[in-house]
């Protein structure tokens, strides 16, 4: 009877030792990650890293769902124990990026051209979409880059 304890007790201990294991193993990736990946902002779901990874992944040129995917193949890829935001939640975040730059104040200057281009119903959204270029940003180039332009409407 006593053996039987006996080994059930070492049972139990080495279940709590992996347990712990376990444990001390995800504290040591948990340390690797950048403090801007603990910091969830108010309300919010997502910590501000994963939302400025989402977004630069998006600037440069990957579509939404293609940066929602990118991070979540990183994020397994790399065992970091984060949520993976969906390609929908980092919609709300380029929209949100997109009417701060529509707010922010315009430079006055006389050499300002609009281009304006309604594009077609995608759904039930549609888009009017109104982009100020400066004439003397643009000088003797002609083409276009994403930085020289402001968003109107």
């Amino acid at each position: 009877m006593r053996i039987s304890e006996l080994k059930n007790e070492l049972s139990q201990a080495k279940k709590q030792l992996a347990s712990y294991k376990k444990r001390e193993a995800a504290q040591k990736v948990e340390d690797y990650i950048p403090a801007t990946f603990k910091e969830v902002p108010r309300k919010h779901t997502y910590s501000i890293g994963q939302i400025m990874m989402f977004i630069s992944l998006v600037l440069v040129g990957i579509s939404m769902r293609g940066a929602a995917k990118a991070m979540e193949i990183f994020f397994l890829q790399f065992q970091v124990n984060l949520l993976i935001p969906s390609w929908y939640a980092g919609r709300f975040w380029m929209m949100r990026l997109g009417l701060f730059k529509l707010l922010a104040p315009k430079q006055i200057a006389s050499d300002w051209v609009w281009i304006i281009d309604h594009i077609n119903q995608i759904g039930s959204e549609k888009c009017l979409l109104i982009l100020g270029v400066r004439l003397s940003i643009l000088g003797s180039n002609l083409c276009l880059k994403h930085e020289d332009v402001n968003q109107y409407h």
